[in-house]
């Protein structure tokens, strides 16, 4: 089986990094090695370390690969700029002069953002039974990661977990008419709010806004940045109330409807902005405006600590339906518990100790789970 792993998605430096690091394991025990001696840690030392994600989720595949005996190393290709082609029915690559015909049985292997490329969709309706898609949570790229598919999944619970919400359409987007929005959002939600656009991009567009402020500047910035823009495709940013966070929880788990839920990791995530101000002076809330502080919290002690926190993924996961995923809430500071969002793949942020060896079993369970479907 030739298995190509997709790494498009790395900057060309970063795939550098990873591909001379795949050179020094010959066997599946050498890659705890690679992982303890290149992988960033919380609180650790930054230099000759990666924090990138798909760093260690390509690694674990290659674990997993070679313990369950799927092949050896030669079996796998990294894929970083590399042409393909469908014709009729036959996938081909282009080896350095020409396109060739690949006559093996094929798996193509990512985790991250390369199979946004709709060439992947046309793979698998066209060569479907050829070539085989192997990647965690496809439905989500498929739905275009669409958070409003969520909180759909969620309305029955809406009051609850979600509060209230305010799904505008703006066909016509013109700055008199996105005023109107935010006084309407005022007048029935409160003046602290946050507008997010509903495609999963992180980092991308998440603004809180005090509408009793002076809004000269603000109005515009929200028609440019949320609703003539969006982040990619088609986008339709939503308004919800402003939850004064005590606390932020970041959830990392697995479900399969008999096997139940599975938490491995619980981060808990600090944001404050960089400049000391509020967070309704930023312009978003990304790694550049925010001061960003994780903390570790063991799953034993999340689901014995935070028991409605808890109660509340184990109503709310089996109705994502999500198999693999970073399940995102917060308590608020009167102690309600909100849903912020899912993320079918988060960041693989690793705190030393005991925590290591859990998000290790959190990326086998996820592979293997994965495998033991094709």
């Amino acid at each position: 089986m030739k298995v190509y792993y997709f790494l498009f998605n790395l900057e060309k430096a970063d795939f550098e990094f990873f591909l001379e690091r795949t050179w020094m394991i010959s066997h599946a025990k050498d890659i705890q090695k690679i992982i303890d001696d290149f992988f960033f840690r919380i609180g650790g030392p930054s230099e000759n370390r990666t924090k990138k994600a798909d760093f260690l989720e390509a690694l674990m595949f290659l674990e997993v690969f070679l313990t369950k005996g799927l092949g050896t190393i030669d079996d796998i290709e990294w894929v970083y700029a590399k042409n393909f082609l469908i014709l009729n029915d036959q996938l081909y690559e282009f080896d350095g002069n020409a396109y060739t015909p690949v006559k093996d049985d094929i798996l193509f292997v990512t985790t991250r953002d390369s199979w946004s490329n709709p060439f992947f969709n046309h793979i698998k309706t066209f060569l479907a039974g050829k070539v085989r898609l192997l990647r965690p949570n496809r439905q989500a790229r498929e739905n275009q990661a669409d958070k409003l598919n969520n909180i759909a999944k969620l309305w029955q619970m809406r009051q609850t977990c979600i509060g209230d919400i305010i799904i505008p359409l703006l066909r016509n987007k013109h700055a008199d008419q996105v005023n109107l929005l935010l006084g309407f959002a005022r007048a029935h939600i409160g003046h602290q709010v946050v507008i997010k656009n509903n495609l999963g991009v992180e980092g991308q567009k998440v603004r809180a806004l005090n509408l009793n402020a002076p809004n000269q500047g603000i109005v515009n910035a929200i028609k440019q940045d949320f609703f003539d823009i969006g982040v990619k495709g088609p986008n339709n940013p939503y308004i919800i109330k402003h939850y004064r966070i005590a606390k932020e929880f970041r959830v990392y788990f697995t479900y399969a409807p008999l096997a139940g839920i599975k938490i491995y990791s619980v981060k808990n995530r600090e944001n404050t902005p960089k400049d000391g101000g509020s967070v309704f002076d930023q312009a978003d809330f990304t790694r550049e405006s925010m001061n960003v502080v994780w903390h570790y919290q063991h799953p034993d002690d999340f689901c014995r600590q935070e028991t409605e926190a808890f109660e509340l993924c184990r109503m709310i996961i089996p109705l994502l339906g999500a198999e693999i995923g970073v399940l995102e809430l917060c308590r608020e500071d009167d102690g309600t518990i909100r849903f912020l969002e899912i993320n079918h793949l988060g960041g693989a942020l690793l705190h030393s100790g005991p925590d290591e060896d859990l998000m290790r079993d959190y990326y086998r369970d996820m592979w293997g789970g994965l495998i033991a479907k094709l």
